[in-house]
């Protein structure tokens, strides 16, 4: 096989371009690392903090202290939201979250933990709200993660008896499509109270180990593809002055 000079420039811009992936992949890993650290950092300094009550403390207050213990006095609102494609043990789910208006008139979204989708699209799960006031006990969260999205759009659609669905969270739209005006915080229902479904919240823990690691064989990849390809050029012009002679 010879070596052909358009293919040599081929083969460098293409290793080059390889290289330069791998790099960014492991910055990225690097980056998702110090975002857990933070994260972690975060809801250790709270976890075992005295309850909050969130109806006296200002809700700039509030979002300072994620992950921190709170309460809430109030009464649902007659409506819920589903978040939908929660996946849980393999099964296709909803998290189901319910506003909660609290006795100074704010709204909070409480997620009541999480529900079994009918097997048919068509089909809604039937959602019971209580009707009666109430004081529950929770931890404070930012909006569940949702994955990646193709479109900036929210969708919101709405279902039977006041429910609504929806792929992700969005503070302004879903105050918008609801009519009530939310606070930029979710509570998590603590597990025991009896208004809430299945509830086995994910909350933040130091494994920003495995991102390390992660960007580590990113970077590894990334040095190796240049002594690869030196490897190929020399083969290359080995057997192209072989096949001169």
């Amino acid at each position: 096989m010879s070596l052909k000079r358009g293919g040599l420039w081929a083969t460098f811009s293409l290793g080059v371009l390889l290289v330069a992936v791998l790099i960014r992949l492991g910055f990225w890993q690097l980056d998702r690392a110090q975002q857990k650290r933070f994260l972690y950092g975060q809801y250790s300094a709270v976890a075992h903090a005295s309850a909050l009550p969130v109806g006296t403390t200002p809700s700039a207050e509030l979002t300072a202290q994620l992950w921190r213990p709170v309460t809430v006095t109030g009464q649902f609102v007659a409506k819920s939201l589903l978040l939908d494609n929660r996946v849980r043990d393999g099964i296709v789910g909803y998290e189901v979250l319910s506003p909660f208006q609290l006795v100074d008139g704010r709204v909070v979204l409480v997620d009541r933990g999480w529900l079994k989708a009918p097997d048919l699209r068509s089909d809604w799960p039937t959602v019971v709200v209580p009707s009666t006031a109430a004081t529950l006990s929770g931890r404070l969260a930012p909006s569940p993660s949702t994955g990646i999205h193709l479109s900036n759009a929210v969708l919101i659609e709405p279902g039977p008896s006041g429910i609504w669905r929806t792929q992700s969270i969005d503070f302004p739209a879903l105050s918008e499509a609801l009519s009530v005006n939310l606070e930029p915080f979710i509570v998590l229902l603590d597990d025991g109270i009896e208004s809430g479904y299945d509830r086995h919240w994910t909350l933040p823990v130091a494994d920003d180990g495995k991102h390390q690691a992660y960007a580590v064989q990113w970077f590894t990849m990334a040095a190796c593809v240049p002594l690869l390809l030196a490897y190929w050029v020399r083969r290359s012009r080995y057997s192209s002055s072989g096949e001169a002679s």
